[in-house]
């Protein structure tokens, strides 16, 4: 058993997700804890709720309707979100896909009443909420996939072997594969090839990893313009016509799409693992390595930080 004191010192924030009123948000950690801050309330003293699933670390989550979707190693659990209480005395369901390894991300797609989810075994799987069933499983990535994002008819993944996948998710067929580690001026040999994150607006995609960020032009497939962040990125992303990025660096920057620093958010977290940005509320949520997250009413400026655990 790990003490309060200890894990104040070591937690990390892996994942984090929105209820679709915008008034809660959710917060999964290394120590397998779910957060729960109620958003209406919005300021630093109020309490957040803290429920102990015991499934091991809750490497990502979504919000799915009045479920709390978990993705831990092999196994997706869903929680009822009832009375703005999680029932975690028993799961609603559980979604066991063997030997698929950790379960990186989990998004939506409304259209059909499916998940997606990217793995620890290479793969990504559409599955059935209603029926609890596998509808198709992606396979193209050598290596484990960091990031997904739905846009349009397209599925676009990030993953540890440097790749950019663009799936139909129609026609189940690759699209096409982006590689920025063969692009000179975006290899970081100190930090490796892996992709962590991507993120698509109308002919554009943003990703970065291990290599610098950079923008492209989807229909030519073509690198236009490199984005000199300083660390590992784990989040990029397209908001108000620029481009936000993250990562492990206590700064958020923002750029214009011709490479041009626009914008810094200075953070006391060591690294930054997810962001979540709520455009309609213009609400910003961040967090990372440390026992803080982040809160933000306008995303150009910090309005307060909030313990998880409490000293």
């Amino acid at each position: 058993m790990v003490s309060d004191k200890l894990k104040v010192l070591y937690n990390t924030v892996l994942s984090q997700t929105i209820s679709s009123d915008g008034k809660w948000m959710f917060y999964g950690n290394n120590y397998g804890d779910l957060f729960v801050q109620n958003l209406s309330e919005g300021c630093e003293t109020a309490d957040t709720e803290c429920y102990s699933l015991n499934l091991g670390p809750i490497l990502s989550l979504l919000f799915y309707k009045d479920l709390i979707l978990v993705g831990t190693d092999s196994l997706i659990s869903a929680y009822k979100w009832l009375n703005e209480k999680v029932e975690v005395n028993k799961t609603y369901f559980q979604i066991e896909i063997s030997g698929c390894g950790d379960i990186n991300c989990i998004l939506s797609d409304d259209s059909n009443d499916s998940i997606f989810i990217g793995c620890g075994n290479n793969s990504i799987y559409q599955i059935c909420v209603k029926s609890k069933t596998i509808l198709f499983e992606f396979k193209g990535h050598t290596n484990y996939i960091h990031c997904i994002q739905l846009y349009e008819i397209n599925l676009y993944s990030a993953a540890e072997d440097g790749q950019i996948i663009c799936w139909d998710i129609n026609t189940k067929q690759i699209l096409k594969k982006i590689k920025p580690y063969k692009e000179q001026k975006l290899y970081r040999p100190e930090f490796g090839n892996w992709q962590g994150s991507v993120a698509v607006y109308n002919d554009w995609l943003i990703c970065g990893g291990g290599t610098q960020a950079s923008l492209w032009h989807l229909p030519s497939s073509e690198m236009i313009q490199a984005f000199p962040f300083p660390g590992k990125i784990h989040y990029c992303d397209f908001i108000d016509e620029t481009v936000m990025i993250a990562g492990e660096s206590k700064n958020i920057l923002y750029y214009a799409l011709n490479g041009e620093e626009v914008g810094k958010i200075e953070s006391d977290l060591p690294a930054i693992y997810n962001v979540t940005y709520c455009k309609k509320l213009n609400y910003m949520a961040i967090s990372g390595a440390g026992n803080k997250v982040i809160n933000m009413n306008d995303i150009r400026y910090i309005d307060y930080y909030k313990d998880l655990y409490k000293y």
